[in-house]
């Protein structure tokens, strides 16, 4: 294989043209063709990205020789049979996230890739973001102390209430809320609390969910974590794992962020503190009464650590480049799936996804 990578993209969507603006423009990488269901998308998309050419058909580019890996950004429920005609022709592939619609399709696209001996990832390029390498890099080094709960949270309003999408609908795996945005949580949580590390896989404690919306808790390396997705009301789409020492909060939205905020605490240092000072110290009404009090708080704040650390990690792009240097890093050093996100992540958050919907119907 050429030190260039050269990509075939299949799909013309928004992120698809967002991914392929990112792609262009790292050193390792060439886009050297498109194609869609409809020919005029594909020629459209092409026309904006130098040298590359729109195929007459998906087949077209997946037969097509000077294609190393393709990046799968169609509907969710064709990323299976699309993955697995890749892998058979003997491309690389980058799946759009949700990897597939179920646990059952996740497996037979990782056997297929085990099978053919090609690289296969799921494309959750918000683990890839230097924030969150960055806030798994503290929470490795116990920046925060021993994980015991985490909660994500991610709503966008796309169905209209009234209408019954809200209420009834698909659960689990194949619901629009789990697929399009519970994915995002569930993923994000499970490898900022190490539980791609642990021997058990993560489980779910509790769950409901429909077309529209979904809520879960799960244990995940020992850490009880919620999830809440929502396709009727805008969430507050933050992140926050929280320790016995302190919490990191990746800002809203967290699956593209670059800020968060790390506050330490001691064990009981709140409930000391507190006891050891009279709620109406003379000084402290004093400083409420004055002009003061606003600088005077904030200054004691900052002191005491109660408003915690910014952790900012600028990037330029889209964010999605990350991921495609993930993608050539590992097919360049013979890797058949990223350590950062592998195969059995993708599947094991289906698996999760799909226990929701079994325990509804069961």
């Amino acid at each position: 294989m050429a030190d260039t990578l050269r990509w075939g993209i299949l799909g013309t969507g928004q992120v698809a043209h967002d991914f392929a603006s990112d792609l262009v423009s790292t050193s390792h990488s060439q886009l050297v063709h498109v194609a869609s269901g409809r020919v005029e998308n594909a020629t459209a998309f092409a026309q904006i990205f130098k040298d590359c050419k729109a195929q007459s058909s998906p087949e077209a580019l997946i037969a097509a020789p000077d294609v190393d890996v393709i990046y799968i950004a169609t509907p969710n429920d064709t990323h299976a049979a699309l993955a697995i005609q890749c892998l058979e022709a003997g491309k690389h592939i980058l799946i759009e996230k949700p990897f597939a619609t179920c646990a059952h399709e996740a497996r037979a696209i990782r056997d297929t890739a085990k099978t053919q001996d090609r690289f296969c990832m799921e494309a959750m390029w918000s683990r890839f973001l230097p924030i969150a390498v960055e806030v798994r890099r503290l929470v490795d080094e116990g920046a925060i102390g021993k994980l015991v709960m985490a909660r994500a949270e991610l709503g966008e309003p796309r169905f209209q209430v009234g209408q019954g999408n809200e209420t009834g609908g698909q659960a689990g795996a194949n619901s629009a809320a789990a697929l399009d945005l519970g994915v995002y949580c569930v993923s994000v949580l499970q490898y900022l609390t190490g539980a791609a590390d642990d021997a058990a896989m993560p489980r779910c404690v509790s769950g409901r969910g429909t077309d529209a919306q979904m809520a879960a808790t799960f244990e995940m390396n020992g850490v009880i974590a919620q999830v809440s997705a929502s396709h009727v009301s805008r969430l507050g789409n933050a992140l926050a794992i929280y320790g016995t020492h302190g919490s990191i909060e990746i800002e809203a939205p967290f699956f593209r962020s670059m800020r968060a905020r790390l506050t330490h605490f001691e064990p009981g240092s709140a409930v000391s503190k507190r006891s050891s000072v009279s709620s109406d110290s003379g000084v402290k009404q004093l400083l409420k009464k004055s002009g003061a009090w606003p600088v005077a708080r904030s200054i004691a704040r900052k002191a005491l650590g109660k408003d915690g650390q910014t952790l900012t990690k600028s990037f330029d792009g889209y964010g999605y480049r990350f991921q495609a240097d993930e993608v050539a890093r590992c097919i360049g050093e013979g890797l058949r799936e990223s350590p950062i996100m592998p195969l059995r992540d993708s599947v094991g958050v289906l698996e999760l996804l799909d226990q929701i919907g079994n325990d509804q119907q069961g």
